[in-house]
């Protein structure tokens, strides 16, 4: 497939966190975002550490740490936002987040800072399906 070169390459951020064993299970993911949008800026916001895994592979451009103070706002109602972090979120046409986040508060303040698009994946497979977990995380 070729790209159009009058369109900007999107930017795209996954967020994941977890130990190594759900970073490893999501690298299916970036390997699909990298196949569909071989121009797009791809970064990871997750544990350094762990994340480092996808610019090892070339799937990634950068890494951020998800355990970075400024981000702490982002995981409460009313909170008011680190500005370098509103800034960053809103740098993405694409966001997907792979946080438990069953009230929604942090898609909700993600959403807030600009984002053109936010997909709260699935965080854990369904242990009750006989579907494998990088399977069921490369459906949002």
């Amino acid at each position: 497939m070729i790209e159009s070169t009058s369109v900007k390459a999107p930017r795209i951020l996954v967020i994941r966190g977890g130990a190594i064993g759900d970073f490893i299970l999501t690298l299916p993911v970036l390997a699909a975002l990298r196949d569909r949008f071989p121009r797009a800026d791809i970064e990871v916001l997750g544990y350094p550490r762990v994340a480092s895994l996808a610019l090892t592979g070339n799937l990634a451009k950068a890494v951020h740490a998800i355990e970075s103070p400024g981000l702490a706002s982002f995981f409460a109602r009313g909170g008011s936002f680190d500005l370098e972090w509103h800034e960053f979120f809103g740098q993405f046409t694409i966001v997907i987040s792979y946080l438990f986040d069953p009230d929604r508060i942090f898609e909700t303040n993600v959403k807030s800072c600009g984002p053109r698009q936010f997909i709260a994946a699935q965080h854990r497979p369904d242990e009750a399906r006989p579907i494998h977990a990088s399977d069921v995380f490369l459906k949002p």
